[in-house]
């Protein structure tokens, strides 16, 4: 089964650019390009990992991942930025989240994405 993943950014081109890089590693992807319809893809999608960008308009990335944790505390996210801040940084590790720079190497953020769905799948041990 193939696994799947959202990818939310409101830029189109970081949008597709990481949606091609992620279908072409084997992955299904689903995108949205901001908050609203994020929220809309996560409910009738059910992906298997988020990666989401810290600056989603009006919103921002953490938003969505604290709403993802009340629902979904297992589901992993990796959150994006631009623009470093480790306030925001802190913030997203707080709330369980990976968090990586842009530009992102392509062979960082495909093994990130392979291990965080290898953890999910193992069964807790605790």
């Amino acid at each position: 089964m193939t696994q799947k993943i959202l990818i939310v950014d409101d830029t189109l081109a970081t949008l597709g650019a990481l949606a091609e890089l992620l279908t072409s590693a084997g992955f299904e992807v689903v995108t949205a390009p901001d908050f609203e319809e994020a929220k809309k893809k996560i409910d009738s999608e059910g992906p298997d990992l988020l990666i989401v960008d810290i600056r989603l308009g009006p919103y921002n990335g953490l938003h969505l991942v604290v709403r993802e944790r009340l629902a979904h505390p297992e589901r992993p996210v990796i959150m994006t930025t631009g623009f470093p801040d480790a306030l925001l940084e802190a913030e997203a590790r707080r709330y369980g989240a990976e968090f990586l720079e842009k530009p992102i190497r392509s062979a960082d953020l495909i093994a990130l994405v392979r291990k965080l769905l290898a953890d999910r799948a193992v069964p807790s041990t605790e």
